[in-house]
């Protein structure tokens, strides 16, 4: 045995030939258009709120299906029952949210953060976010 888990090499062969293959299409595509940096930075941070909130809610569904999956005795992936990068950024988020103005208005200021995802219509991170609760 050493200390690597089956897959986990192809995974992260698989993982950076698609990050290859993303940032070469992205390229190509920010060659193509007659956009300032403003506007293609502003392009890229909406999408970067999107895909943070359409992830977390991946993850939150994973959560629930590894729920179901432990009630038939079945043992989920540990990759799945490990917190996800994107669970931890977000957990870290609320923390400092709520840190600097309180539970409350932290966790409004999270949604709040989430909102410029909402705006390139995709879902509200203020649902899922319940499904962390502990």
């Amino acid at each position: 045995m050493d200390g690597i888990l089956p897959g986990t090499v192809d995974d992260l062969r698989a993982t950076r030939s698609k990050t290859h293959q993303g940032l070469q299409e992205v390229f190509e595509q920010w060659q193509r258009e007659k956009k300032s940096f403003k506007e293609k930075f502003a392009a890229e941070k909406a999408a970067y709120g999107h895909g943070l909130v359409q992830m977390y809610v991946e993850d939150c569904l994973k959560r629930g299906q590894m729920a179901v999956m432990m009630m038939r005795g079945q043992i989920p992936p540990l990759n799945d029952i490990l917190p996800s990068r994107t669970e931890n950024l977000v957990k870290n988020l609320e923390f400092m949210f709520q840190q600097e103005v309180g539970k409350d208005l932290g966790n409004a200021k999270l949604v709040e953060f989430s909102s410029q995802a909402q705006s390139t219509k995709s879902h509200s991170i203020s649902s899922p976010l319940l499904c962390m609760r502990r």
